[in-house]
């Protein structure tokens, strides 16, 4: 079972007990990139800020793996009903352990350095994209009226069959397409249903030690927006090819959006230069 530490200003230990050197060394070079950006003149304070960021890497990797754990012995032991009762109940508790200890780690870090600091921590960790993600915000202000969302329920049936096409261009990239009731000039964006959401995401994926579990992405169309127009007009006339193509550019850009890293950026690249021939 984990739980939260309880917050004192003295020197902070590194979790490293245990653990596998190469894995240690990995995330504290990690770590360092990211505190020798926060401008800590303290020798003292420079490490224990270190060692708190490292220790929260460590954290999420512990929870993960006991769910790991519970789930595998789940799939391999038990059977039917008992077998999705104990999954559910892994997900269960890694949400619940992730919850009791989502406030530790900045208040830990107000312990040493300022808020600024600490949101260039948390930046760091999501790969600098709170930036991207705040304009991204932004533009999806919503401010939606009843009868605006009656409209956007009637259109989200209306273009189901585009939907699909597109989902099924992107296959498992996705859990589903739908219409965006939140973007105003954004063509696309990602949001995620489940339990794991894209910035958790963002920092497991930058964990050693296995493959990190994925989100459930779901990709949003602006349909006040002209390439949702183009899209229709490609699925209506039959042309598959190019709605593959462009379907795929889309979930890049929304990929762009979110501060996620492009899947193939050479195919990317390609494609965006076909479309300037």
């Amino acid at each position: 079972m984990f739980c939260c530490v309880a917050l004192s200003a003295s020197a902070v230990e590194l979790d490293s007990l245990g653990r596998d050197p190469n894995y240690v060394k990995s995330i504290l070079k990690r770590s360092e990139k990211i505190v020798d950006n926060l401008g800590i003149t303290d020798p003292a304070v420079k490490q224990n800020v270190l060692y708190i960021l490292a220790n929260r890497y460590f954290k999420l990797n512990d929870i993960y793996e006991v769910r790991d754990q519970k789930v595998k012995y789940a799939k391999a032991v038990l059977t039917g009903a008992s077998k999705q009762a104990a999954i559910e109940a892994a997900e269960l508790e890694k949400d619940a352990t992730l919850y009791r200890c989502h406030f530790e780690f900045p208040a830990s870090l107000s312990l040493y350095i300022n808020d600024k600091q600490i949101d260039a921590i948390k930046d760091g960790m999501t790969y600098n994209s709170l930036q991207v993600q705040y304009e991204s915000l932004v533009d999806m202000v919503p401010s939606l009226t009843e009868e605006e969302k009656k409209q956007a329920e009637e259109a989200a049936e209306e273009n189901k069959p585009l939907f699909e096409a597109i989902k099924a261009a992107l296959g498992d990239k996705v859990t589903k397409v739908t219409l965006s009731t939140r973007l105003k000039s954004h063509p696309v964006c990602l949001s995620s249903e489940g339990p794991i959401s894209i910035e958790m995401e963002r920092v497991l994926k930058g964990m050693p030690g296995g493959e990190a579990p994925k989100s459930e992405k779901v990709l949003e169309l602006n349909p006040n927006h002209p390439v949702f127009e183009t899209m229709k007009s490609l699925q209506a006339s039959g042309d598959t090819e190019k709605l593959n193509k462009y379907s795929a550019l889309l979930y890049a850009q929304a990929q762009l959006i979110e501060g996620l890293p492009v899947d193939d950026p050479a195919a990317y690249a390609e494609a965006v230069c076909s479309l300037m021939k």
